[in-house]
């Protein structure tokens, strides 16, 4: 389970997650103020190419959940990381919604961004370790995201998933 894996805080209300994973903005201006030039919300619609009513929106909806705070103008993340059980409701939004995020961003076709797909043929030993794989570096990013100082937003969704349902 990925939920071992990754350190989340407190929970958000049914209400509140719902909201949250409706669209990928929440999320992204969620952890976007921890980076110094996005704690406004002008700074925030300028470089996440999102308008200001979409900013103002997503604040607004941050301070009430209790994800953020306002010092004078100045947005600040008070809970910084939130994560959604794969048994939730709301999971499938959430992956659709930052999949729909990555196909913009590959309509950018940008040097900075690492796109990967592939078809695999495997064994079910081989693909039992990919998924461990995969598992294992979800794990290590860990430790990257405690560390002070954030200088950039990325969005990071891995997938792994049988393309048919015969097994030999």
């Amino acid at each position: 389970r990925i939920a071992s894996r990754v350190q989340a805080e407190r929970p958000l209300t049914g209400e509140q997650a719902t909201r949250y994973y409706s669209k990928w903005t929440y999320s992204a201006v969620h952890i976007a103020v921890l980076l110094k030039e996005f704690r406004t919300i002008e700074t925030l619609a300028d470089n996440m190419g999102i308008s200001r009513g979409e900013a103002r929106e997503a604040v607004d909806f941050l301070l009430v959940a209790g994800l953020l705070i306002d010092h004078k103008g100045t947005l600040e993340a008070r809970q910084q990381r939130v994560h959604l059980d794969r048994e939730s409701p709301l999971i499938r939004m959430h992956h659709i919604n930052w999949r729909l995020r990555a196909i913009q961003a590959l309509e950018k076709s940008s040097i900075d961004n690492l796109h990967y797909s592939g078809v695999l043929a495997v064994t079910t030993k081989a693909a039992d370790k990919i998924r461990k794989l995969v598992l294992k570096l979800i794990e290590d990013v860990e430790p990257a995201l405690q560390e002070p100082n954030e200088e950039e937003l990325h969005c990071l969704s891995l997938d792994f998933f049988p393309v048919s349902t015969a097994k030999t």
